[in-house]
């Protein structure tokens, strides 16, 4: 399911970053090609964990995380977002076999 379709699937607004970080392990260079591989390594009730690693000539140069919050409207201020439990249908597309 793609990012945008996430709205009308499950009715939320967005999955925001709440926070973030990188380690910075060797450098890459421009006219470098880079492969990027992301993927999700910890769910919890209303948040999830994301892993990004840079790789360069063969070699690991970046390893990134980021937390997400799965997000409604919140109902007590339509301005404001409200963490909401994720579905167990999403969680369950990570899963593996």
């Amino acid at each position: 399911m793609k990012p945008h379709e996430l709205a009308t699937t499950f009715g939320i607004v967005g999955i925001p970053l709440v926070d973030s970080g990188a380690r910075f392990i060797a450098p890459a260079r421009f006219g470098d090609v880079v492969e990027l591989t992301s993927q999700v390594s910890a769910f919890r009730r209303s948040s999830f964990d994301v892993e990004h690693k840079l790789i360069v000539r063969g070699a690991v140069t970046v390893e990134g995380r980021e937390t997400r919050v799965w997000a409604i409207r919140d109902p007590a201020d339509p301005d404001r977002m409200k963490a909401q439990p994720i579905p167990p249908e999403v969680t369950a597309r990570f899963q593996v076999a």
